[in-house]
């Protein structure tokens, strides 16, 4: 599948080079997605990741800080914007994964999860994560 048709369809996060995070980035932006980026520097374990997403996406205040309540916050409308698409960039994503330990799997699945259940809504939205290893 080319860069441009994982845009398309539910998947995975997909793990890019910083190159192709770039094209994958200004494609979304192109179609009006929100795009959002995480500092793989600043989201080492699984307490840290979650304090970046309420950083960046805005999470309301009564977020539990655990994959359950993220899982609960990314599938409110409101929360990801009324565009199309969103796609969630994690920088320096083995940082993160080797941080995360035994948490990765879980991080990964609810991602996938995600992406899924956002595509059989009404319209359909776009929720995709680029794991990004700019190391």
């Amino acid at each position: 599948m080319s860069d441009l048709g994982w845009l398309d369809v539910p998947s995975e996060p997909r793990r890019a080079d910083a190159a192709e995070a770039a094209r994958l980035r200004a494609a979304a932006e192109g179609r009006g997605w929100r795009c959002v980026r995480i500092q793989g520097s600043a989201a080492r374990d699984k307490d840290s990741l979650l304090e970046a997403f309420a950083k960046v996406v805005p999470l309301p205040d009564y977020f539990g800080r655990n994959w359950d309540a993220l899982e609960e916050c990314l599938r409110e409308p409101d929360i990801l914007g009324k565009g199309p698409g969103c796609l969630i960039e994690v920088s320096d994503f083995p940082l993160v994964e080797r941080g995360l330990g035994a948490e990765a799997p879980a991080f990964l699945s609810l991602m996938t999860d995600l992406s899924a259940q956002w595509s059989r809504e009404t319209p359909p939205f776009a929720f995709k994560v680029l794991l990004v290893n700019e190391l």
